[in-house]
């Protein structure tokens, strides 16, 4: 009987809007990408290396954080979801901050 209500669930408007929209969406994503902090007082690179790395586990699962020389961030995901995540990241450990793909690291992965 559980077979079957899973199955009733899936099939409804919703769950068949929402495989529509994965099948048609561009399965390419970013994989590298630089957070820089917005404000040059509250900067990432003046924040403690354990908070700084609560902050991106609360935010989003990684594959890798780097701090770069320049005080930039860059982040390595592993999924596209994880990759919409830190796209629209604006704060990190009350620092506000801008999330960009990696310049020449942008190898677009097929998901």
């Amino acid at each position: 009987m559980a077979y079957s209500s899973i199955s009733e669930s899936l099939s409804t408007p919703v769950c068949q809007n929402m495989n529509e929209e994965n099948s048609t969406k561009n399965r390419h994503y970013d994989r590298r990408f630089v957070v820089q902090s917005v404000d040059s007082d509250h900067s990432i690179a003046k924040l403690s290396p354990f908070i700084l790395d609560k902050a991106i586990r609360n935010a989003v699962v990684t594959k890798t954080v780097r701090l770069l020389r320049n005080g930039h961030l860059l982040l390595e995901v592993a999924s596209a979801v994880q990759s919409r995540i830190v796209n629209k990241l604006d704060n990190l450990a009350g620092c506000p901050v801008t999330a960009s793909p990696h310049r020449t690291h942008r190898t677009p992965v097929k998901e």
